[in-house]
């Protein structure tokens, strides 16, 4: 099963060594997201320390929002989370945010408190979902085809080498046959001329 990378302008470019998403078979699995303005690549922050984290909660879960759709997948796909927060005591309001993004049959979900986040981030998230049905089915196909068309072709290239062989020896064959036959008429013509000397001898 091949793996497909996902990348949008909808959300933050990657700041390190990784993929926005990667989307395999029916699945989709997000790299984690901070609050990062997607047109200015700045993290959305105030001096409001309460309002910032729930300004960043926010920016979060639309920046993995537009990774999902770019995947043909959503939040309301999403099977699993995982939720870094800078401080514990963001938890509350984080959640209260989360909970506006994801409303009935919420995900299933993962909260640890981490020491630092990238670029001074108080909140990141990740996700797992699902991809629509008819992409995903899609997808299987455009593979399955792909597969074929290469099992074919490596076929073909397999017959074309085998013709080419059986040719090669035949004309090896042709050739041996040619130099055999010149060498009979050769003998031939010698005994000719051998038996015309023993006849003028005799004579």
């Amino acid at each position: 099963m091949k793996k497909e990378v996902i990348a949008t302008e909808n959300a933050p470019k990657a700041v390190g060594p990784y993929s926005q998403a990667i989307r395999v078979g029916q699945f989709v699995y997000t790299s984690g997201q901070i609050a990062l303005n997607p047109a200015t690549g700045v993290l959305v922050e105030t001096e409001d320390a309460d309002e910032t984290i729930t300004l960043q909660a926010e920016q979060v879960l639309k920046n993995l929002s537009a990774v999902l759709e770019a995947a043909d997948s959503s939040l309301a796909q999403v099977v699993k989370t995982t939720v870094f927060l800078k401080s514990i005591k963001d938890y509350a309001a984080v959640n209260a945010v989360y909970a506006q993004f994801f409303g009935e049959n919420p995900p299933a979900r993962s909260a640890v408190s981490v020491a630092a986040l990238p670029l001074g981030a108080r909140v990141e998230i990740e996700a797992v979902a699902l991809v629509n049905e008819e992409t995903s089915t899609a997808t299987a196909v455009r593979e399955g085809v792909g597969e074929a068309i290469a099992a074919v072709e490596a076929n073909v290239s397999y017959r074309i080498h085998e013709i080419s062989q059986y040719l090669a020896d035949l004309q090896t064959k042709i050739e041996k046959r040619g130099k055999k036959g010149k060498d009979v008429k050769k003998k031939e013509a010698k005994g000719k001329k051998k038996d015309k000397k023993d006849k003028k001898d005799k004579k």
